[in-house]
């Protein structure tokens, strides 16, 4: 009960503040590409944490890296794509990625990091 009543008041805090806070970060931060990197980023994270419904649609794998505290979308397909456990739905995606962000094996790369960043 306890992380419902913690969720429900981090949902009406932003939804009210977030936006507010945002615009006043970006004035503040001169629509730095960092800024937007780290929000990026923030909002991918997020994306994993409810990222069950994507796990069904790239692979019939389960027990994945999607819906794990601190893991990116990216590195979730990663993982997969690294098992070859991908279906052509999730190879599609994983391929706009390395497009989206002009990056050969992004994906790939993006599981690299998650692995190389908690061995430390």
């Amino acid at each position: 009960m306890k992380g419902f009543i913690a969720f429900v008041c981090t949902i009406v805090l932003g939804i009210i503040w977030l936006p507010i806070s945002f615009i006043y970060s970006m004035f503040v931060h001169r629509f730095s590409s960092n800024f937007f990197l780290n929000n990026s980023i923030t909002i991918d994270i997020l994306g994993n944490i409810n990222g069950e419904l994507l796990e069904l649609i790239v692979t019939k794998q389960r027990n994945t890296l999607f819906g794990t505290k601190g893991v990116t979308i990216s590195a979730s397909l990663g993982y997969l794509e690294v098992r070859c456990q991908l279906n052509k739905r999730g190879k599609w995606l994983s391929k706009t990625l390395d497009k989206a962000f002009s990056e050969k094996n992004h994906c790939v790369n993006a599981y690299n990091s998650y692995i190389r960043k908690n061995l430390d």
